[in-house]
């Protein structure tokens, strides 16, 4: 399932995942959580395909998407120059979590040696 297909009918209906998830039953978190995943159970995905009003089909036909993404509407156009600076934004945060974490191992594997 492509789940920025998600976040792009969510906007296009004006529902926010906070009233899709109490739509479903479900906490926010709990929606988060399959987004981030990637993991729907299909009875879920019914459910959401009827509350948007999309057939299965949508969430892996990837022609709809583009034309989604190219209707004239600015609200659903992706600005490149944003997606751009948030993935530099992404990378920094990463590169400086992957640093904590050789920092960590480091001090293991020096407290792991003393303890020989």
């Amino acid at each position: 399932m492509n789940t920025n297909k998600l976040k792009i009918a969510l906007k296009r209906e004006k529902i926010t995942q906070k009233e899709l998830s109490e739509k479903l039953g479900l906490s926010e978190r709990g929606l988060g959580q399959m987004i981030i995943n990637n993991s729907f159970k299909v009875s879920t995905l019914e459910e959401i395909s009827s509350i948007i009003g999309v057939s299965m089909t949508y969430w892996w036909d990837d022609e709809d998407e583009l034309s989604v993404l190219n209707e004239p509407n600015e609200e659903y156009k992706i600005d490149p120059k944003m997606e751009i600076l948030n993935l530099k934004r992404e990378i920094k945060r990463l590169e400086s979590h992957n640093q904590t974490l050789e920092k960590f191992n480091q001090q293991l594997l020096k407290q792991l040696n003393r303890t020989k």
